[in-house]
């Protein structure tokens, strides 16, 4: 009976591994940022993007994907800015917590939750471009 007990865990731990094996998880290469001009020059740029796309009343899932394909760019940016120390840490990490809302909330398509945190990123964002 214990042995016919481990076949069935066993065999149940396998099919749950391929079944989760099997989801696709869209990964997007982002834009290099080598220079802090670079990642100023890609955070003004994809929030222009973001902003078009949010001035629709209604966003369907190719709209949040699209806000999340360019979320990858904005990590990046933020990332060099932080890796060297373009501003204080009080004004970069907002910008970084909202840039990575933004990544998550597009990925799980929570369109309010996008519009919100994009709100919290132009005005954190706008904070980092007065001191740098």
């Amino acid at each position: 009976m214990r042995k016919l007990f481990l076949c069935a865990a066993l065999l149940m731990f396998v099919f749950v591994s391929l079944a989760h094996s099997s989801e696709t998880i869209n990964h997007y290469e982002a834009d290099a940022v080598n220079s802090q001009e670079d990642a100023l020059k890609a955070l003004d740029k994809n929030s222009e993007i973001i902003s078009a796309i949010l001035q629709k009343d209604n966003l369907d899932a190719a709209h949040l994907e699209d806000i999340h394909r360019v979320s990858y760019t904005l990590e990046n940016a933020i990332d060099k800015l932080i890796s060297e120390k373009a501003a204080p840490e009080t004004v970069l990490n907002p910008v970084e917590k909202a840039i990575q809302n933004i990544h998550d909330s597009s990925e799980d398509h929570e369109e309010q939750a996008v519009r919100q945190h994009f709100q919290d990123f132009q005005s954190s964002f706008k904070a980092l471009k007065s001191v740098i």
